[in-house]
């Protein structure tokens, strides 16, 4: 009989906010259509975040057809499993702190200087999970 203790070691799973519940039935769909609504986005990470839905789609379409067989012992599949929403929550935290910057209306240097920071934190989110959703599908 298999040991199953290694599952207290498997992360908890993320429950996504209500925001993200709708109007599609994808959490990483409906926080891209959050994110691309945001006027202070920028054209540099509107790039990652299409990168990020590619990455999520191509690891979910690998997943399904390659990710959970028997090549994957049962450990390596459920954390494999739960990679997706995991960058989706990393990205959604970014993008929540830098959509409250955003939401400031003081005009000086100092909101610039956050907005910025924020959106390289965000940048940075993105990239981090394109990067690891790549890497599980090698």
């Amino acid at each position: 009989m298999p040991d199953f203790d290694w599952l207290s070691e498997v992360p908890d799973e993320w429950e996504p906010p209500s925001e993200l519940l709708e109007p599609s039935r994808s959490v990483e769909a409906n926080l891209a259509i959050r994110m691309l609504s945001c006027d202070y986005l920028g054209h540099e990470v509107r790039v990652l975040l299409g990168r990020f839905i590619a990455e999520h789609s191509l690891f979910t379409l690998w997943f399904l057809k390659e990710g959970k067989t028997s090549q994957h012992g049962l450990k390596e599949a459920a954390t494999l499993a739960g990679l997706p929403l995991e960058q989706t929550r990393a990205v959604y935290e970014a993008w929540r702190r830098f959509d409250e910057v955003s939401a400031m209306k003081e005009a000086d240097a100092i909101l610039g200087e956050r907005r910025q920071a924020a959106r390289e934190e965000l940048s940075a989110a993105l990239q981090a999970g394109i990067a690891t959703l790549s890497r599980a599908r090698i």
